[in-house]
Parts: C-alpha cells; sequence; structure tokens
C-alpha cells in the first residue's frame, strides 16, 4: 500500500528506501494510505497550505513529546481525525 508525505504529498509504494530514510523533499511524515483512498487523500493533501502542513508536523511532534526526530514517521491516515484547529 502506497505512503504520501505529509509535506510534498509525493506518493511512494511500500518498501521503497525514502520511508526509511525521508522524502526527497526533506520531510520525514508519511501518511499510509489504502489504495482505495489515494484519490481522496491526494485531494485533501493538495488543499492544505504549506503553513498547515508545516504546523501538522510540529504538532506531531509536539504529541511525540520530542523536539526533531532524524527518523521518519508513518501516520495511519484512517485513524487520524481532526475536525478543527486546536484552541491554545
Amino acid at each position: 500500500m502506497p505512503h504520501q508525505c505529509v509535506r510534498c504529498s509525493k506518493i511512494y509504494p511500500t518498501g521503497c528506501k525514502e520511508l526509511l530514510t525521508g522524502c526527497t523533499c526533506g520531510g520525514k511524515f508519511f501518511f499510509f494510505v489504502k489504495d482505495e483512498q489515494l484519490k481522496k487523500v491526494e485531494e485533501l493533501m493538495q488543499s492544505l497550505s504549506f503553513e498547515e502542513k508545516t504546523q501538522m508536523e510540529k504538532d506531531i511532534f509536539e504529541i511525540m513529546d520530542q523536539e526533531n526526530s532524524e527518523d521518519p514517521v508513518i501516520l495511519d491516515f484512517e485513524s487520524i481525525r481532526v475536525t478543527a484547529p486546536a484552541i491554545l
């Protein structure tokens, strides 16, 4: 099943080296996407701005209680349900 880079939306097949080393854009966050959901996820990611994608990465690092990580992170798109940004 494919994986999609959160930062640039590039699609990678399962087992490719970028999933271990990071995307060519420098991103280290990937969505795990089921084949039947691929088109829907592509449309969703294209609708997000670069700032929203960057904020998503920061929020994930905060949830993981890390400032930064050299290891790529793969997120299961099916288990993420964010309806609105958090109000701090």
